[in-house]
């Protein structure tokens, strides 16, 4: 090893070549690390420097990493936009078959998206979409039923020809089963049967004649309440009348586009009114709240 003497002149100016030297291996690092961070995806496209770009020796310029292409469908439904998966009413069906029990309309969309591995940009207009073919199924293709357990809030629906589940081994005794079959209470179609059916009932015309009666917007409530005086629908039918009542207002808004939907402050549901009582801001006119 050779000692060599340096000024303190010189000694300096080793000590800033050395620094200098030192930031250029810390800023190259740096740089290296960035490159091995995006080279963890095998899809990726290199760009190297021109040869009049620089004189300073540099690995990579810069890297754009394109993502691997999905196979599968996870992308949201957008608005407008027509889905490949099966209907609401066709997957209804398959999934009360495939689970084989009651099911909420929550339970149902959940596990649609479940199923498809979507998930919906707009949950209003999916919850609409569900309660009009839950609608079609109970009531113009009687394939579905719907009960309202005691106690509860949210209605249950499942297939109209569900079969009982067979009895536990703890429960052997084939009398007993057969006498708590007979004390089962009755479903609300079996209920209903008595009754005149809602598709008897013009509810497109009712809602529409009533509104211009009251010159008020209405809630579900509302409705019902005029329907149980005007149609003469009994006690026993008031449910029934409901279920039919709130999907076709839906209908009205979304698609015949008569009526407008809106939100009362302190209201927990919506109420409707006549589309020309808005003004073209959508604000209702004040003679109409």
């Amino acid at each position: 090893m050779v000692n060599i003497e340096l000024t303190p002149l010189q000694a300096n100016e080793l000590k800033n070549f050395y620094a200098i030297e030192l930031e250029k291996i810390q800023k190259r690092a740096e740089e290296i690390r960035g490159l091995l961070k995006k080279l963890d995806d095998k899809h990726f496209s290199i760009k190297t420097p021109s040869a009049s770009s620089s004189n300073t020796p540099t690995l990579i310029k810069s890297i754009t990493v394109k993502p691997i292409p999905q196979q599968n469908n996870t992308a949201s439904i957008k608005k407008g936009q027509k889905s490949k998966n099966p209907n609401w009413g066709n997957y209804v069906l398959q999934v009360m078959q495939e689970q084989n029990k009651p099911l909420t309309k929550e339970q149902i969309l959940k596990l649609y998206q479940k199923h498809f591995n979507i998930s919906f940009s707009n949950p209003a207009t999916a919850t609409n979409s569900l309660s009009q073919a839950l609608q079609r199924l109970r009531v113009k293709r009687n394939l579905i039923q719907s009960i309202k357990p005691k106690g509860q809030k949210r209605k249950l629906f499942s297939l109209v020809n569900i079969k009982d589940k067979a009895p536990t081994k703890t429960n052997t005794n084939t009398e007993k089963i057969v006498k708590t079959k007979k004390i089962e209470p009755k479903t609300t179609i079996e209920r209903n049967r008595k009754y005149p059916s809602n598709t008897t009932y013009n509810w497109p015309k009712f809602i529409v004649e009533t509104l211009n009666k009251t010159k008020r917007v209405l809630s579900v409530k509302d409705f019902l309440r005029h329907a149980t005086v005007s149609l003469n629908i009994p006690k026993e039918g008031i449910s029934s009348a409901r279920n039919s009542l709130s999907p076709m207002l839906s209908t009205l808004v979304s698609k015949s586009k008569k009526l407008k939907a809106l939100k009362k402050e302190g209201q927990t549901g919506r109420s409707y009114g006549l589309r020309n009582w808005f003004d073209d801001e959508g604000k209702l006119i004040a003679i109409y709240k």
